[in-house]
């Protein structure tokens, strides 16, 4: 998705608008290179592209609300996205873990199982997609200087508490909406929630075709096959690729400031 001009025109849009509480980003000094802000944002996309942030399933993250944060660090010199990470709450990846596991067995893309995986799998890159802006911002600031109160839910109505949320800003200026997940109450607990985009013009649900119209588009991981619900992401392609931690009260990780990558989302 970084590759598409789309989202680079509304990255750069991000940065322009972060420029207006920022009289002198580091960035602006001709010592840096930068002959325009699309150059600054090429620049980030490009790290990320080149090296993704490191990514934990961190179980201490209790509230199925939260499905994500980016814990931002301090940075000088040379902005490297692997000293820059992305937490996944645990438990809800465990539950994309089971649904993948039970649609693997089904078989059938029309079921239930399979339809869930899928949205755990829309869920999920959503949410990637989400801290990406908190990263960014992170590369705006070179410290953990708090998200500007400007950048945050394009929706009348919907309120921040006046703190600023790139997440959301950005979502919403891509999407036209805010995304969130509603429990279904007549389904379980190992539910990812059914999605829903809030909008100027109200609240809409995803259709299920939407989703895996989304799923099923990808560039630069293995294919989809809906009829085999993509073994590749299931828990132990994520114990392989992800190192799994408990961020508790007294790790490093815990102690950094989480505004403004915390990312809420009711389930």
């Amino acid at each position: 998705m970084l590759r598409t001009a789309r989202i680079r025109a509304v990255l750069v849009s991000l940065v322009r608008e972060f420029n207006r509480s920022q009289p002198r980003p580091w960035y602006d000094d001709p010592r840096q290179g930068f002959k325009s802000l699309e150059d600054v944002t090429l620049t980030f996309i490009n790290s990320i592209l080149m090296v993704f942030p490191t990514v934990y399933i961190d179980d201490s993250i209790g509230s199925p609300s939260c499905l994500g944060a980016h814990p931002r660090r301090e940075w000088r010199n040379f902005f490297h996205p692997r000293e820059q990470s992305i937490l996944l709450n645990g438990p809800r990846v465990r539950d994309m873990g089971t649904a993948a596991i039970i649609a693997a067995r089904t078989g059938n893309p029309s079921d239930h199982a399979n339809k869930r995986f899928r949205t755990f799998i829309f869920m999920f890159a959503n949410t990637f997609f989400h801290e990406m802006a908190h990263m960014l911002v992170t590369f705006l600031t070179q410290d953990l200087t708090l998200t500007p109160p400007n950048i945050g839910p394009r929706i009348s109505g919907y309120s921040n508490g006046g703190i600023g949320e790139a997440g959301r800003w950005l979502e919403t200026t891509a999407f036209g909406g805010t995304l969130e997940y509603y429990r279904d109450h007549s389904d379980d607990g190992g539910q990812p929630g059914i999605p829903h985009i809030l909008t100027e013009g109200g609240v809409r649900r995803i259709s299920q075709h939407s989703i895996d119209d989304i799923v099923s588009y990808c560039d630069h991981y293995p294919p989809v096959n809906l009829t085999d619900p993509m073994r590749w992401i299931v828990m132990d392609e994520y114990r392989r690729h992800c190192q799994k931690v408990d961020v508790g009260p007294q790790s490093a990780l815990a102690q950094l400031p989480f505004q403004p990558g915390l990312r809420a989302q009711a389930a």
